[in-house]
């Protein structure tokens, strides 16, 4: 059942589009090499990983001359599950099935629940933050198997996590600063070696968070009329409490829609009692699990403080790709708080094959509300494609002249364009979108049009 609803998500990447990240970024890679990306990072995006995978990516495509947003976003994917399912395999083999439940279900739940558009089809986004939840998911699992015997992994995971995106150094710093706490509360076996584990994650968050605050973190990224919580700290801190609070009992939903609130709270209970029964024998070894509690209290931390950074950069909750994470993170806490439960209490008499049923249950809780969704984003999928390839076969004939640009399709789940319609031209006035796609092209006329009538079965 997770299988087919991973699969089924899996199958609209063919939706994967581009904004204008991409077309900028890409665009001037291509005129000025390497040099562009350093000043990227330097300048504006202190993710040190993500901005080198974009650098791959965009060699790959000024190679091509393609987009390869499904081939970029498939990989990321392939990343992902393998930090979630094979650290899952790999583990204790007497307890295999109930592990493999685990880590499916929990791949499931990431694309349940919440919106998936940015994260997992927008390829800027997918750079930044595919990364961040595949080394999330990798550090639950060395957690879980005890940190004694996952060190290496669980410093690759936050090394991982720290560059590739600001919620993720949040998320890196917040479980690196709770293991130096709990290490100087003492009862540990080898705490010295435990700080060693978290000090390369800890060093990339604190740079690239430096980074971030000298640059990116003194510009004014407003959505609308400045707020009181724009940059201002304190103001910010005091907007998050009551957001987070919705945030994590209700979700995306939040309080207005009660169902679907209900809905939220009861699969992330489930959550919880499915991790103690499915992960409950590994918990049995004496001295495991003292960070399990810390890994909780690091994801709900990395959320909030994505809250707080949000009000105070954009003076509002921003955005859809941050209530994503931090949707996930706390799917993550809540399995790290019932792997810990289980530690602490396990069952006396153990719960056999019954273990993964508070899985498949959040998981059906969750995916009923969505499987009506899909269909109509599968219709869309001839549409976004012939979309893309007519404006790249526009955009990549000979000369200077006009190019049409066709926005895509939109769908529920997946928006696939975004670009303000109408006729462009290249000057000194020229500026947003349309001056990217053009200066990408390098042409001097657009026309952004959008598809036919027909071609918009969900209006």
């Amino acid at each position: 059942m997770c299988g087919a609803i991973i699969l089924a998500h899996a199958g609209l990447l063919m939706r994967s589009y581009w904004l204008f990240d991409e077309y900028l970024s890409i665009g001037r890679q291509r005129l000025e090499g390497w040099h562009w990306l350093l000043g990227l990072y330097r300048d504006w995006s202190g993710r040190v990983i993500s901005v080198a995978l974009f650098g791959v990516y965009g060699a790959a495509v000024n190679a091509f001359h393609r987009p390869l947003a499904v081939w970029c976003n498939a990989l990321l994917w392939l990343l992902l599950g393998a930090c979630c399912i094979g650290p899952a395999w790999l583990g204790n083999r007497v307890v295999r099935r109930r592990r493999m439940a685990m880590a499916f279900a929990l791949l499931a739940l990431c694309l349940l629940g919440h919106s998936v558009n940015e994260v997992f089809y927008w390829s800027a986004a997918a750079l930044a933050y595919l990364p961040t939840l595949a080394g999330a998911c990798w550090l639950f699992w060395c957690v879980v198997d005890g940190l004694e015997e996952r060190r290496i992994g669980a410093a690759l995971a936050l090394v991982l996590i720290a560059g590739s995106s600001e919620v993720g150094l949040l998320l890196a710093g917040a479980f690196a600063g709770l293991v130096i706490l709990r290490v100087l509360a003492g009862g540990l076996r080898s705490p010295l070696v435990d700080v060693v584990c978290v000090l390369p994650g800890l060093c990339v968050a604190l740079v690239d968070a430096v980074v971030v605050m000298r640059s990116r973190g003194m510009t004014a990224e407003l959505l609308g009329p400045a707020g009181a919580t724009f940059h201002h700290p304190l103001a910010s801190l005091a907007a998050a409490v009551p957001a987070f609070f919705v945030d994590a009992v209700a979700g995306e939903a939040g309080s207005s829609v009660w169902p679907a609130a209900v809905g939220h709270v009861v699969s992330d209970l489930l959550v919880m009692l499915g991790a103690r029964w499915c992960l409950e024998p590994e918990r049995r070894i004496a001295g495991y699990g003292p960070y399990l509690p810390v890994l909780a209290g690091a994801f709900v931390m990395a959320g909030f403080t994505s809250e707080v950074g949000a009000f105070y950069q954009f003076g509002e909750p921003c955005c859809e790709r941050h209530e994503t994470m931090r949707q996930c993170f706390l799917l993550l806490g809540f399995a790290a708080i019932g792997a810990w439960w289980g530690a602490v209490w396990p069952p006396k008499n153990g719960v056999g094959m019954g273990a993964a049923g508070p899985l498949m249950a959040a998981v059906v809780v969750l995916a009923v509300p969505r499987v009506p969704e899909l269909l109509p984003e599968y219709r869309m999928i001839p549409l976004a494609m012939k979309a893309r390839k007519a404006t790249w076969r526009s955009g990549m004939q000979a000369g200077p002249g006009e190019m049409v640009f066709v926005d895509g399709p939109h769908g529920r789940l997946i928006s696939g364009g975004g670009f303000p319609l109408g006729t462009y031209h290249l000057d000194r006035d020229t500026a947003g979108a349309g001056w990217v796609v053009m200066k990408f092209f390098d042409k001097r006329d657009l026309r952004v049009v959008a598809q036919e009538d027909e071609a918009k079965p969900n209006m």
